[in-house]
C-alpha cells in the first residue's frame, strides 16, 4: 500500500510550478541584485561625468591666453561649479549609498574629488593617448582644461566575493573657444613681425604710437600693411557697409581668417569714414541712420572746419589740430610707417582745441605773437589718473597719455563740453553731419575698429598669401582711428589708415577685447586619464 502511494505521489504533476521557482529563486534574486548594482554604478558614472564635464567647461572658458588665466580657470572650477553624485559608498546589506559632493579645492587636494591640470595641445586623434609633456602651468600656453574625478566606490549588493567594491571615475577635456562676429572685417600685418604682437603690446611698444598703415593686395602684403576679411557678399559697397556698420553677417575664429582681396577703396575709405563724421558718395543717404553713427567725439583736425563729404587735414596749428602724429621722423616699415616713440605734441593739440583762444599763440595776428610760443602743458597727470590704456595699469609718470587716452579723457568731461571746445577754425568734436546719441542708447565707441593680426612675411614665405585664402592669424585686436581713412579714390596715392593699438586678445592683453568676443567652452575629449592613473 505504501509502495503504491509513493508511486503515485511520484507520478504526481499538480504543483510543479511551485519547486521550480523554490529551485530558481537564488538565481532570481541573485540576477537582481546584479541589475541594481548595474544600475548604481551607472548612475554614478553619469553624474561623475556631468560633474566633470561642467568642470571642465566652467575651467576651459577662461583659458584666453591671458597671464590670469589659469588662476581664473581654477577659481571657477572651484566656485562656479557645484554638483552631487547619488549612489556613492554605499553602506553594508542594502544600503544604496549616500550623495557624494564633487568639489575642487586647489589649496587641498585631500578635500578635493577631482584632479585639475591644464595642456598645451592634444593629439589629433581620440585614439591617441594624452601626451603628458603637454602639461603646462603657464596662463598664457594653456589651451586645455583636463579633469578627472578621483576613484569612487561603490559597495556591490552582489559582490560574488571576489569584487566586493567597485571604483567608479570620469574625466573630461575642454577647450576655449572665441569667435568674432560684429566687428569690422579688417586684418593688419604685424609690424614688429617676428615679434608676436602680444609681446610688443605687453610692453608698452604700441602705446601711445600712431601707427600709418597702407592698403595693400595680400600676395605683397608686409608689416604695415592691412587689408579686408571675407564678409557674406561680394563687392566693394558689401564690404564698405561692413566696415561702417560693423556688422559683416560672417564669424571669425581665432586661429584662422579667411581674406577678402581685391575691393575698391572708394566704398570703403567712405565706410570706414562715417565713423568720423563723413559721409561722402552712397552713404550720405545714410546720415540720419543709427546704424551708421558717427563717434560722440569726432575731432579729426579737418581744414574743412565742419565739411560733412570731404577730408582735407588742417596744417595750419593757427587754425586747428586733430591728433598729430609722433615727435621725431617716423619708422619705416615694410608697408606703412610707425611713430618712434610714444611722444606727441600733446601740448599743441590742448592748446588749439581747449584753450579757446582766438586767435592763439601760433596766429601772427596774436597780442605778443612769438614765432617760438611754447603753448602750456597740457593736464597730463590728471589725465593719466582719470583714464589709462596702457598695458597693466596706470600710465607711467615717464610717459605721454597716449591720443585715445586723451580722446576718453575728453569725453569724460563732455558734460564741461570739452567735446564740443572750439578751435580756431571752428572745428568741435560733436557730431554735425550724422545722426547723435542723444540718449546713450549705444554703448560702442565708433572710433575703435577691430582687426586680425596676421604675420605677413611668414605667410608670403610660405606662400600662403594669394588671393582670396584662409590665414592663420596671431591674434586680434583693437585700434583707435586717429585720423580718418585717407587717399583717393583711384589712381596711385596711398590708401592709408592711421591709429593706435588699444587691446590685443590672449596675453599681454588688457581683457576690453572680450567684448568683442563670444567665448565659449566645448569638451574635446571623455575618459582620457593620466597614464598609470
Amino acid at each position: 500500500m505504501m509502495f503504491k502511494r509513493a508511486r503515485k505521489c511520484v507520478a504526481e504533476q499538480d504543483g510543479y510550478a511551485i519547486a521550480l521557482t523554490l529551485i530558481s529563486m537564488p538565481l532570481i534574486i541573485g540576477a537582481s541584485l546584479f541589475v541594481i548594482d548595474a544600475g548604481r554604478i551607472a548612475n554614478l558614472n553619469t553624474d561623475l561625468a556631468n560633474a566633470v564635464d561642467a568642470m571642465a567647461l566652467a575651467g576651459a572658458r577662461e583659458l584666453d591666453g591671458r597671464s590670469d588665466a589659469i588662476p581664473r580657470a581654477k577659481l571657477a572650477i572651484e566656485t562656479l561649479v557645484e554638483n552631487q553624485s547619488a549612489m556613492s559608498g554605499g553602506g553594508p546589506g542594502f544600503g544604496l549609498g549616500s550623495r557624494l559632493h564633487v568639489v575642487y579645492d586647489p589649496n587641498n587636494d585631500a578635500a578635493s574629488t577631482v584632479e585639475v591640470r591644464f595642456l598645451t595641445a592634444i593629439p589629433a586623434s581620440d585614439d591617441m593617448p594624452i601626451d603628458m609633456s603637454k602639461l603646462t602651468t603657464s596662463s598664457e600656453a594653456a589651451q586645455y582644461a583636463w579633469v578627472w574625478s578621483k576613484d569612487q566606490a561603490v559597495n556591490l549588493l552582489f559582490p560574488l566575493n571576489v569584487a566586493p567594491i567597485a571604483n567608479v571615475r570620469s574625466a573630461a577635456i575642454a577647450e576655449y573657444t572665441a569667435a568674432a562676429c560684429d566687428v569690422t572685417p579688417l586684418w593688419i600685418c604685424n609690424p614688429f613681425e617676428p615679434t608676436d604682437i602680444n609681446t610688443a603690446f605687453a610692453n608698452g611698444d604700441l602705446y601711445g604710437r600712431q601707427v600709418t598703415m597702407e592698403i595693400s593686395g595680400p600676395s605683397t602684403a608686409l608689416p604695415g600693411n592691412f587689408g579686408y576679411l571675407a564678409v557674406n557678399g561680394t563687392g566693394g559697397n558689401v564690404l564698405g557697409t561692413a566696415l561702417a556698420t560693423g556688422t559683416p553677417h560672417a564669424c571669425y575664429q581665432r586661429d584662422t581668417v579667411t581674406t577678402e582681396p581685391g575691393a575698391t577703396w572708394g566704398p570703403v575709405k567712405n565706410g570706414i569714414n562715417v565713423r568720423m563724421d563723413l559721409y561722402a558718395g552712397n552713404y550720405n543717404k545714410f546720415s540720419n541712420n543709427p546704424m551708421y553713427r558717427p563717434s560722440k567725439n569726432k575731432r579729426k583736425g579737418t581744414s574743412q572746419g565742419n565739411s560733412c563729404k570731404q577730408y582735407a587735414e588742417e596744417t595750419d596749428k593757427a587754425r586747428g589740430m586733430g591728433f598729430p602724429g609722433g615727435t621725431g621722423t617716423d619708422i619705416p616699415l615694410g608697408g606703412g610707417r610707425i611713430s618712434a616713440s610714444f611722444d606727441w605734441d600733446i601740448d599743441a593739440y590742448w592748446y588749439v582745441n581747449h584753450s579757446l583762444e582766438n586767435p592763439n599763440g601760433y596766429d601772427p595776428s596774436y597780442p605778443g605773437y612769438d614765432p617760438n610760443f611754447v603753448p602750456p602743458a597740457a593736464p597730463v597727470d590728471t589725465i593719466r589718473n582719470t583714464v589709462s590704456s596702457y598695458p597693466g595699469g596706470t600710465t607711467p609718470a615717464s610717459v605721454k597719455p597716449s591720443r585715445y587716452d586723451v580722446y576718453r579723457y575728453e569725453m569724460l568731461n563732455n558734460p564741461g563740453a570739452m567735446v564740443s571746445d572750439p578751435a580756431p577754425n571752428g572745428e568741435t568734436g560733436t557730431p554735425q553731419c550724422g545722426w547723435i546719441d542723444t540718449a546713450n542708447t549705444y554703448d560702442d565707441d565708433r572710433r575703435l575698429l577691430f582687426a586680425a593680426v596676421v604675420d605677413c612675411a611668414a605667410a608670403s614665405a610660405s606662400g600662403s598669401l594669394h588671393g582670396r585664402t584662409d590665414l592663420p592669424i596671431e591674434a586680434f585686436l583693437t585700434m583707435f582711428m586717429t585720423k580718418p581713412a585717407d587717399g583717393d579714390d583711384t589712381g596711385g596715392s596711398k590708401k592709408t589708415l592711421s591709429m593706435e593699438v588699444t587691446d590685443v586678445s590672449g596675453a599681454g592683453g588688457r581683457g576690453t577685447i572680450q567684448d568683442f568676443l563670444r567665448e565659449d567652452a566645448e569638451i574635446v575629449r571623455v575618459d582620457d586619464f593620466p597614464s598609470g592613473g
